[in-house]
């Protein structure tokens, strides 16, 4: 189905979604187990929470949101919609810079619930504030990263979101290429898909470490022994990321020396 005509129907495509997350589920099983040690490391932050003032409330209102985007783009990745689940990666560290402002200065909460610009360019203006002193926000650097990407490949109509859409072969009479526009994302290999499965896991993890304070004061957990094992589980993700990268490169030079 990826690689075949759109669905004619809104049902038959959503059946082809479906049928997605099959097999997206079978091929990629083991590293898939993961998804519930990252989704139990959020949800025990979450759950059984006893906010006394309103800045943490809408902490952890925030950290509920990175929750909902954490699953829309896991759900979206099994669907072979990846520049969907970047999108949703976006969200998600747009909420925890503005998680990150408000933890450090709650006296702003009156400024983020009027909408003010302060907080409608909060990826910016941390952004600008780093270049001026790299000491400020400094769990930010990660996540302006990941924000970019997010931006790049999954929110906008950028030319570069059409990269994991495009299909170009060459015509069959030899002259010309035939051009097809893909309504599923397939990765190129296992080892890729295994990719974009780990840097998920990895990057929704990250995004728990600004709640750190939060965390440890209203959470219903031992904090250190939390802290300890999700520290361990991001080393873990970054050193199968690290190694997934060197293979799919290593393959990418190989088919590039065979043409």
């Amino acid at each position: 189905m990826p690689d075949g005509p759109v669905p004619p129907n809104i049902f038959m495509y959503m059946d082809a979604e479906a049928e997605n997350v099959k097999i997206s589920a079978s091929l990629h099983e083991k590293v898939l187990k993961e998804h519930t040690v990252v989704d139990q490391f959020i949800r025990s932050c979450i759950t059984g929470l006893k906010i006394d003032n309103t800045p943490a409330n809408m902490v952890a209102q925030l950290y509920h949101f990175v929750h909902v985007q954490y699953l829309a783009a896991l759900s979206n990745l099994l669907r072979l919609h990846l520049s969907e689940s970047l999108g949703n990666t976006r969200k998600a560290v747009d909420a925890t810079l503005t998680a990150y402002e408000l933890i450090l200065f709650p006296e702003r909460l009156p400024m983020y619930l009027a909408r003010e610009w302060h907080f409608q360019t909060i990826k910016s203006r941390i952004e600008r504030i780093r270049k001026g002193d790299p000491t400020k926000y400094p769990l930010a650097a990660g996540l302006l990263e990941m924000h970019d990407m997010g931006s790049q490949y999954g929110a906008h109509a950028d030319v570069s979101s059409f990269i994991h859409r495009m299909k170009r072969i060459p015509h069959e009479d030899g002259r010309g290429i035939v051009q097809n526009f893909a309504y599923f994302q397939l990765p190129e290999s296992q080892d890729q898909g295994d990719s974009h499965y780990v840097n998920l896991f990895h990057n929704f993890l990250a995004m728990t470490r600004v709640f750190d304070k939060f965390t440890e004061t209203y959470a219903p957990i031992d904090f250190e022994v939390w802290r300890v094992d999700r520290d361990r589980k991001l080393k873990a993700y970054t050193e199968v990321g690290t190694t997934l990268l060197a293979r799919i490169r290593k393959r990418h030079a190989e088919d590039a020396a065979q043409q």
